[in-house]
């Protein structure tokens, strides 16, 4: 189940991963998200980003490769539905769109906060 506090959020629109927090088996991100103009550069630091703070719960299978101490790039990533799969207590996969950074299997999801933000 994906829930929703805040509007609706697109996981497509997320440029960086602001902060990661572990907790037990939750893991709590937050992403700085912006939409994709097509007459300017992706993303655009210039312009106003949205941090979007997203609990995921009961987290397996974490994989975590990132790299220097600044903003980390996740240009997007996907929300799989894997419940078919018969796993127990997994119902998403998690997965990164081009720098592989960052990748998991949870059971729920949820949007906690929503704000705009300027880098």
């Amino acid at each position: 189940m994906i829930t929703f506090k805040n509007n609706n959020w697109q996981p497509t629109t997320v440029a960086f991963i602001q902060s990661l927090v572990w907790s037990k088996k939750d893991v709590t991100i937050t992403f700085f998200c912006q939409e994709k103009e097509e007459e300017k550069g992706w993303p655009n630091r210039q312009e106003v980003f949205v941090a979007v703070e997203v609990q995921f719960k009961n987290c397996t299978q974490f994989k975590l490769n990132f790299e220097g101490d600044t903003l980390q790039p996740a240009f997007g990533f996907d929300i799989l539905a894997v419940s078919a799969n018969g796993w127990e207590n997994i119902h998403f996969q998690i997965e990164e769109n081009e720098n592989d950074c960052i990748g998991f299997y949870c059971e729920a999801i949820e949007v906690l906060s929503k704000v705009s933000v300027k880098l």
